[in-house]
């Protein structure tokens, strides 16, 4: 047996151990790297040492090269003749700003694979080797990345629910190039490989070779540099969500005041993995200091750092996670009709109004509930909560409940009649009854 399969069977080995999916799909350009892969899963699979589920090769097409249309039927001729299922999907590529077309088509081909390994419940292989590894790391580096980025690819991660297995990671290219020839396997060529504008390319063309012929070795021991960036990186990661647990409230915000207690290296730490808990892209060190100089701005400033899609603002000593949409009000039509049974869409949520109560539903009291709508709301408005015996501006009752303003934003009525008999806020999912409690009852969740 082949150096390059010993070391794909034992990890493969390792990762059945740990977790059998229903398939294997495999990512197949029809370049050398994804062809060796599959060519060697295929040969494994009728070891009777290695219990491989079924494999799925999937060729994803961009449509960017002229020769688009004849790579997929290289990769479905090749699939045929090797007795593997096979897929395809045409994704567009458009550029987008301050973003190259190879970050686009990456980002298109792997949600594509992606969204076919839930849909089997397959972990999804990848053909990435030790020298594109030496290339993610030499690009984190450009980037002035820390250690989480120095850690380059992991030979398992979790990606949109789907596990993510690259098993070629310690096998060097030269080694993949000598399997294909030692099993005269024939593979595509993208011209788009040796465009040196392309980022990747620039590094494999014209700097890999100079450091590998001047230190023989050069991305195994990368790797292991990145192997030893990522165990660092766990323990940090580790550290941060214990000393997290007791800052982050049930809103999901940041306690100021718990932070500020650590070295500026740790609140750094803190607020960049509070940020990756949920699944936010990670902020610049320029960003994080930003973020960090929150605390110190006035009681009565409303200060926001812009991140993208989202946006880290701070209100009452908590910094808080805030969605895009928020920055703006949300478009309500002017009335909404709330029909019993039946779901609508509010903001980013729906609701769902019943006449039976149900776990997490919220009682209403309603004259007429077949007739009920939703408005939204002025924040001069006076409001009653249901079981109070006095009306305020619904300003006021902000402020009491600690509402952040860009929430107030999004608040929504439902009237019945001319009696408001709810208050909705569709940003936290919470609902507060209104009025006098007369009437029918009906119940409201969200979903």
């Amino acid at each position: 047996m082949s150096s390059l399969l010993q070391t794909l069977k034992h990890a493969l080995t390792q990762r059945l151990r740990e977790h059998t999916p229903a398939t294997l799909l495999i990512g197949l350009s029809g370049g050398i790297d994804s062809v060796v892969l599959l060519h060697a899963l295929v040969t494994m699979r009728d070891e009777p040492t290695i219990d491989l589920p079924p494999l799925v090769a999937m060729h994803v097409n961009h449509g960017i090269s002229k020769n688009a249309a004849d790579w997929q039927a290289f990769c479905e001729t090749l699939c045929a003749l090797w007795d593997v299922a096979f897929q395809h999907t045409t994704v567009n590529v458009e550029k987008k700003s301050r973003t190259s077309l190879e970050a686009v088509a990456r980002e298109k081909r792997y949600d594509a694979l992606l969204t076919l390994a839930k849909q089997c419940s397959a972990a999804l292989l990848t053909a990435h080797h030790s020298d594109d590894q030496a290339e993610t790391v030499l690009l984190q580096l450009k980037r002035g990345s820390g250690p989480k980025g120095l850690s380059g690819m992991a030979a398992c991660s979790l990606q949109s629910e789907v596990e993510v297995w690259r098993p070629l990671l310690a096998i060097s290219r030269a080694d993949i190039e000598q399997y294909a020839n030692e099993h005269q396997l024939k593979w595509i060529d993208d011209e788009s490989n040796a465009d040196t504008s392309y980022e990747r390319n620039f590094l494999r063309h014209r700097i890999l070779p100079l450091l590998q012929a001047r230190w023989p070795g050069f991305s195994q021991t990368v790797s292991r540099s990145a192997a030893l960036c990522a165990s660092q990186q766990q323990l940090l990661e580790e550290v941060c969500d214990e000393r997290l647990k007791p800052l982050i409230t049930d809103d999901g915000g940041l306690l100021l005041t718990g932070i500020s207690e650590y070295a500026i290296g740790w609140q750094q730490a803190l607020v960049r993995r509070w940020i990756e808990m949920n699944h936010h892209p990670m902020p610049s060190a320029a960003q994080v200091e930003q973020i960090l100089l929150m605390q110190h701005a006035s009681a009565d400033r409303q200060p926001e750092v812009v991140l993208g899609l989202f946006s880290v603002r701070r209100f009452r000593n908590k910094l808080y996670l805030v969605g895009a949409s928020h920055r703006s009000s949300a478009a309500l039509p002017e009335s909404l009709p709330l029909s019993i049974e039946q779901e609508t869409a509010v903001s980013e949520t729906r609701v769902f109004l019943s006449a039976s109560p149900s776990e997490n539903a919220v009682t209403l009291f309603a004259a007429n509930p077949d007739k009920l709508k939703l408005e939204a709301v002025s924040l001069t408005m006076p409001v009653k909560p249901l079981g109070l015996g006095h009306h305020k501006p619904l300003k006021q009752w902000c402020k009491l409940w600690e509402i952040p303003p860009w929430q107030r934003e999004q608040l929504v009525l439902v009237w019945d009649g001319d009696s408001a008999v709810a208050l909705l806020n569709p940003s936290a999912e919470t609902v507060v009854p209104l009025g006098s409690g007369e009437g029918q009852n009906v119940y409201l969740s969200y979903r």
